[in-house]
């Protein structure tokens, strides 16, 4: 029996939102990359079976893992590379050699056909580079080819998936009898999503040999697997799980436990910038006056709305905070509303306690909308207590895209989402006594101390006078 052959059943893959061994649809975006480092021990993967009894475990157990890296090239376009590694042992060295081997190299493209609110498709061809070890049920002599597509029924539970290919490889049927060539392969599975950072599935993978099927000693083998995933941040995440086998065949081990950690490093969302139309200045009503009146020019144009003021209850201000793409950090044309902001929380004492809320659009992920909106708004209120507010009038909270200020995906719309509201938590009451601000604050991120703003309490504003009728008058207009 030739031992130059590639068993393995589960088949490496970094394509997001999919299931260990079941490949997602997901893609990165344009020249986002992400890095995926598994590790997993295997019991039994290879057994020489002769009329239903083992009689040699050429591999018995198997200990290694994969690396793997793939780069958006654009918005559909992915590129993946994939290195397995492995340590195994057996009691059969004629038919496997024991100790460490390299299986074959893939490298390969991804492609997503189709990309709606319920269905994703991806396709992809994948070239194996005969480079592994040949004596050890890792690698093969030739190389060989693999075309294949993934689906994914979207829900708001999670996703059913589905993934189907073929291995194109030389036919090699040694003696004894053991037909492996051309092969079909094929992953069923579903994910349920619990939060937005955990999520669990379980799926079903299957292969074929086509000769095999054709005569009869071919081999059929599957696996069943479960696995659970948690995104620690936008940037790591942790899967794990394991499999056991549901149909005997080379490749399939009586279990099988895994872990995987991926690495995302994320491209910078683009936020567009609000397309301006230069249109002519209306005339001011000096200017109507001038030319339909001559000689009247006292009259002054209309003031312009405060940079910021109380409105209800929240603050609001008439310029954009922005910061850097993709970032929390402030440029430099919003310090002046952060400082009026500051001005306007100096003057008004009376306002207790200042929340500061940050939102994101719906573009991209939506863990990493909301950690983005959350760091934003923490930047805000650092800016703040620079300009001298005292931190314990303020908090902060990221929101991420669960209150969108507009609907739909224009352009406008989704600009009017990426915001920072401050919202007026609370108010002294009238008769309350106003605390005494301190003067002097340690900074609560380095511990250097800043000189605060002095706050003033101004009175509370009297209710208008009630007018006083002289009821007397209307006495004498009935007299008359």
């Amino acid at each position: 029996m030739s031992v130059s052959a590639d068993v393995e059943m589960v088949r490496p893959a970094l394509g997001d939102e999919g299931l260990y061994g079941v490949e997602g649809t997901g893609l990165p975006e344009k020249w986002a990359w992400k890095v995926g480092v598994a590790a997993q021990y295997q019991r039994a993967p290879v057994l020489v079976i002769s009329e239903g009894e083992i009689i040699s475990q050429p591999v018995s157990d198997r200990v290694g893992g994969w690396a793997g890296f793939s780069l958006g090239l654009g918005k559909r376009v992915a590129v993946q590379a994939v290195l397995p590694i492995d340590w195994q042992s057996g009691n059969d060295a004629a038919l496997s050699a024991p100790g460490l081997g390299g299986g074959d190299p893939r490298v390969g493209v991804r492609y997503g056909a189709l990309d709606t609110t319920l269905i994703d498709t991806t396709v992809r061809a994948d070239l194996y580079l005969p480079v592994g070890r040949q004596d050890a049920w890792l690698g093969e002599a030739s190389p060989r080819g693999a075309i294949g597509a993934s689906a994914a029924l979207n829900g708001g539970f999670g996703a059913i998936l589905l993934d189907a290919g073929l291995v194109i490889r030389e036919l090699d049927s040694p003696e004894p009898r053991f037909d492996w060539g051309p092969t079909g392969e094929l992953g069923v599975g579903a994910r349920v999503d619990i939060t937005p950072a955990f999520s669990a599935g379980a799926g079903w993978v299957a292969r074929a040999v086509l000769a095999g099927l054709a005569t009869g000693d071919g081999e059929l083998a599957s696996e069943a697997l479960v696995s659970a995933r948690y995104a620690f941040s936008p940037v790591v995440a942790l899967s794990a799980g394991g499999g056991v086998g549901t149909q005997a065949g080379a490749g399939v081990p009586t279990w099988r436990a895994f872990a995987l950690v991926t690495f995302d490093g994320a491209a910078p969302k683009p936020e567009p910038k609000p397309v301006l139309v230069a249109q002519p200045d209306p005339p001011t009503p000096k200017q109507i006056l001038e030319e339909e009146i001559p000689g009247v020019t006292d009259i002054p144009p209309p003031e312009p709305p405060p940079a910021v003021q109380v409105v209800g209850e929240e603050i609001v201000y008439r310029d954009e905070i922005r910061f850097a793409v993709g970032s929390a950090d402030l440029l430099p044309e919003s310090k002046p509303v952060i400082a009026s902001i500051a001005d306007l929380l100096a003057a008004d004492g009376r306002i207790a306690h200042l929340a500061i809320e940050g939102h994101a659009s719906k573009e991209g992920d939506l863990v990493f909308n909301w950690d983005l909106s959350d760091r934003r708004a923490r930047s805000v209120w650092e800016a703040l207590v620079l300009e001298g507010v005292n931190p314990e009038r303020m908090s902060w909270r990221g929101l991420g895209e669960v209150a969108p200020a507009a609907s739909g995906a224009t352009e406008g719309a989704l600009s009017q989402s990426r915001r920072v509201v401050f919202r007026i938590a609370r108010r002294l009451a009238q008769n309350e006594a106003a605390p005494i601000p301190s003067t002097t604050v340690n900074l609560p991120w380095n511990g250097q101390s800043v000189t605060l703003d002095a706050v003033s309490i101004p009175e509370p504003k009297a209710p208008p006078p009630k007018e006083i009728i002289d009821q007397s008058f209307f006495d004498e207009e009935e007299g008359e």
